[in-house]
């Protein structure tokens, strides 16, 4: 399609006029919203409407420019002679071109995909309310853009900091009971704690070194015990955010507190880049193979969270807990610190990303049919709502690891390494991770499926089966769960 170098390192701009695209709209859409309240513009709702969608407007094309780019990268990976430098471990710069690796690339797919779905979930009747709430999510698409090109490990915490603190500010506003006011407080100390630790390893850092830069840090030798410190410190800092156990409690309230909408961004984004960012920051240290005292906190975590799924009466706290476990599971990937099993761990983030929005999404659908979210008082979905009850069944096969979805090749491919290890070990992650979490995960949603359906409920709500946008939203992300292995191939 293009003929020369020349014309790829042109197209390749295409990214930065995304940016600049991005960030034009964010102010105009400031502007308006500061001039519509003024003049009390916004006061129909059809006016709010409007608003809501020019930002899916704005989503929609800055996401094909994404796409675009994405395509310009795979493309002409060969005219670099690079075989595989979109794994490369740092933003690539070619020609003052930039070129994202794949951890860059599924982050900002992620901040797209979830961001998107959250708008859409979170419903008219949160947007009348919360109107201009709308800009926040343009936000997060500028900062994600702008921490996946920084250079140095001070720029990547200022821009992720600057990622954290909007979302407290939205639980802030869309919580209305006092047990989500205090859920947020728990959200800002617990995740500002975190932050302190890694600041802390970033002065360091900076101190002895003179810079934070990651070329510069790449090339500087680390005493064992500095590495060791540094990476426990970064570890336990953005652990808290990942959440790890046993600093999770902060997201599980989040999660039972916040909208269903703000709870797919929450478990579908924003936990996934502390992944990223703390992939990145171990970057420039070197570890051994891996330290036994994170890998324990991992595995205790898994445990934790698929013990505490047994004992869940409201579906959406159950879902909180399956995603802790999951998310405790890839931070034990990276954690493993092997070069060649990291995008195994790359895979199984943007499957859980993914996993997780569907699974919130699907409680969203079930708290407008029943207005209650408790274990108890929910049945017979399979009698009353067939389609519901189909989309839950093809969720639950994609959290089994059900054979040809990329959760499977993820768990496969884990056992394979661990079985390198140590047979005993894996057993025990098997064991936990992949037979008991299913089951107490299972049992529940068996009971809401299966259990004797109230007559009352019948009667008044046999016309309310999923309408054809929420039916397109399931069918998109089930579709996204089985393609397995799909980045690989395409690499």
């Amino acid at each position: 399609m293009f003929s020369n170098l020349s014309k790829f390192v042109g197209f390749l701009a295409i990214y930065d006029f995304n940016l600049k695209f991005l960030l034009i709209s964010f102010f105009i859409f400031v502007i308006a919203i500061i001039v519509g309240y003024k003049f009390n513009f916004y006061n129909t709702s059809n006016k709010i409407l409007l608003l809501k969608n020019a930002v899916l407007f704005i989503y929609s094309t800055s996401f094909l420019c994404f796409l675009f780019y994405f395509y310009i990268l795979v493309h002409f990976k060969s005219l670099l002679q690079i075989s595989n430098f979109i794994f490369y471990d740092f933003t690539y710069n070619f020609l003052n071109k930039k070129i994202l690796d794949l951890s860059s690339l599924i982050i900002v797919y992620l901040c797209y995909l979830v961001g998107f779905i959250s708008i859409l979930t979170l419903g008219d009747r949160f947007w009348f309310a919360n109107y201009w709430l709308s800009v926040i999510f343009l936000y997060f698409l500028i900062i994600i853009h702008l921490l996946v090109k920084a250079n140095s490990l001070f720029e990547l915490f200022v821009y992720y900091e600057l990622l954290l603190l909007p979302s407290v500010f939205f639980v802030f506003k869309s919580g209305y009971t006092k047990k989500s006011q205090q859920s947020n407080v728990y959200f800002l100390i617990w995740t500002q704690l975190g932050s302190l630790i890694v600041l802390g390893g970033i002065m360091y850092i900076i101190n002895i070194t003179g810079s934070s830069s990651f070329l510069i840090l790449k090339n500087f030798n680390f005493t064992p015990l500095e590495n060791y410190y540094l990476y426990i410190l970064f570890f336990l800092g953005f652990g808290i955010k990942v959440p790890l156990w046993p600093f999770h409690f902060w997201l599980i309230k989040v999660h039972v507190e916040s909208p269903s909408g703000f709870s797919i961004f929450l478990s579908g984004f924003l936990v996934k880049t502390a992944v990223y960012c703390f992939y990145k920051f171990t970057l420039v240290l070197n570890p051994p193979s891996f330290y036994i005292f994170p890998v324990i906190l991992c595995i205790l975590g898994v445990l934790d969270a698929s013990l505490k799924m047994w004992i869940q009466t409201d579906i959406k706290k159950l879902i909180a807990y399956a995603t802790v476990q999951e998310m405790n599971a890839i931070y034990l990937i990276f954690v493993l610190n092997d070069s060649t099993f990291i995008n195994v761990g790359l895979i199984f983030l943007f499957a859980h990303g993914v996993l997780s929005s569907l699974m919130f999404f699907l409680v969203e659908c079930i708290y407008k049919r029943f207005n209650t979210r408790n274990l108890y008082k929910i049945y017979g979905i399979s009698t009353l709502f067939p389609n519901l009850s189909i989309a839950i069944w093809g969720m639950l096969l994609l959290f089994f690891g059900f054979p040809g979805t990329l959760k499977f090749y993820v768990e496969i491919q884990l056992c394979i390494f661990l079985l390198n290890y140590d047979f005993t070990l894996t057993f025990i992650f098997i064991f936990i991770f992949i037979f008991l979490n299913v089951i107490g995960f299972a049992r529940c949603w068996f009971s809401i499926l299966y259990g004797a359906p109230n007559q009352d409920k019948q009667l008044n709500n046999l016309k309310l089966d999923l309408t054809q946008e929420e039916s397109l939203i399931i069918f998109f992300l089930w579709f996204l769960s089985v393609i397995p292995c799909f980045f690989l191939y395409l690499f």
